[in-house]
């Protein structure tokens, strides 16, 4: 850091660009409004091997999601102490990309009003009745019937 420069920058790996941003224009400036704050508030707290998955995930979509081998070694230890983890924190690695999953679809559906068969190649099934019957597992209701019973109550 230098104090008073005439510019600042900053330098990373041209292989960077080609990944997917999870912000939008508002939260990123609220993100840098905060920025401090919580790192201040994430050095009180350690961090969650669960968030940390779960962050990967997401940044990994559309498509395929990797193994548990490409998050362990995504997150630099072996598969086998990730596993312990995981058990630590009373969850699985299939149990996080799940909620991930739902919780991305449940976005897609409401805010982009995004189709089905679009919305599970996104999430990497490789046939939309495989999304809709886990989509059916995670909230109890089809994602149509999901999408119609929130849009009816934001009608009412």
């Amino acid at each position: 850091i230098y104090f008073d420069a005439n510019e600042s920058c900053f330098i990373f790996d041209r292989e960077v660009l080609s990944r997917r941003l999870v912000h939008t224009v508002d939260s990123l400036n609220e993100f840098l409004d905060n920025a401090v704050y919580q790192l201040i508030e994430m050095e009180r707290e350690p961090a969650s091997t669960s968030s940390a998955i779960k962050s990967i995930v997401t940044i990994e979509l559309p498509g395929n999601m990797p193994s548990f081998s490409d998050i362990a070694q995504t997150l630099h230890m072996s598969e086998s102490s990730l596993r312990r983890r995981l058990q630590r924190e009373n969850t699985s690695y299939q149990a996080l990309k799940d909620e991930v999953r739902c919780e991305v679809a449940i976005s897609k559906l409401i805010n982009e009003d995004a189709k089905i068969a679009d919305l599970a190649d996104y999430l990497g099934f490789t046939e939309p009745s495989s999304f809709v019957r886990s989509f059916k597992s995670w909230t109890g209701q089809t994602p149509s019937s999901y999408r119609d019973s929130i849009t009816s109550l934001a009608d009412a």
